[in-house]
């Protein structure tokens, strides 16, 4: 086993469950150019020249204090960003975007590699101010445009996710295009029933936004409430079964 081999192994096992404290003295002890060239690959035409290592249990496992040393030596954590975003919705955690933000410098926006509807239905109460200001704008966005992207229905109406549904009617942008209503032949006269359809129609004007308001005041509160809970009044089931299509 070569040098560069033993050290890769070594350092594995410290990712793998070490402190912080640990890794520290370990990157101390084989020196910080050494040890951020140990996070580094080499590729050539056959496939991978030099092995590398990332940390990534800290990465998953948001353990913050260990992710600090790595950076502090130079070591690039760029590879495992998107773990971190992906943990920090996961576990609401603002400290891991805190970590991403103004340890790391890092400034990509979550939408750049997560979907909106997977956002949304993520999304806690601790994160839904960070998510918030990122979310409510591309939501109007999407529906203003009138993309489609995972946060329309797709069709697929039955299992459309309630929390989704809130979301997208509280953004403030024309929420109709979110059914394509009318817009798909193989829909036939299919219609949800009258009072989602109030909900959708309601906002294409500023008489109807209010009164969507009125039903759900804070955006923020709704974003970072459970999927499972209610919205705009409405259970799950009651809103499912508004959407199904009759036999």
């Amino acid at each position: 086993m070569t040098e560069r081999a033993e050290l890769l192994k070594a350092l594995t096992a410290l990712y793998d469950n070490a402190p912080a404290a640990q890794v520290a003295a370990f990157a101390r002890e084989i020196g910080a150019e050494r040890f951020r060239d140990l996070h580094i690959g080499a590729w050539g035409p056959s496939g991978l020249l030099k092995d590398f290592i990332r940390p990534d249990r800290p990465a998953r496992d948001l353990d913050l204090e260990v992710l600090a040393v790595v950076h502090e030596t130079g070591a690039n954590l760029d590879p495992v960003v998107t773990t971190i975003m992906k943990r920090a919705i996961v576990r609401d955690a603002p400290d891991a975007d805190r970590f991403l933000r103004e340890v790391m410098g890092c400034t990509e926006p979550y939408a750049d590699y997560f979907g909106l509807r997977w956002m949304i239905m993520h999304c806690g109460p601790r994160m839904a101010g960070t998510l918030a200001s990122e979310i409510r704008p591309l939501v109007h966005e999407v529906l203003t445009a009138r993309t489609d992207t995972d946060l329309t229905a797709q069709g697929c109406f039955s299992t459309y996710p309630l929390k989704a549904f809130a979301i997208a009617v509280l953004s403030g942008a024309d929420a109709r295009e979110i059914f394509r209503i009318g817009r798909r032949s193989s829909l036939g006269d299919w219609r949800p029933a009258p009072a989602i359809e109030r909900m959708i129609e309601a906002t294409a004007s500023a008489h109807g936004r209010l009164w969507l308001h009125g039903l759900e005041p804070c955006f923020e509160k709704a974003l970072g409430r459970h999927h499972s809970e209610a919205f705009l009044g409405l259970a799950e089931d009651d809103f499912r079964a508004a959407l199904r299509r009759p036999a």
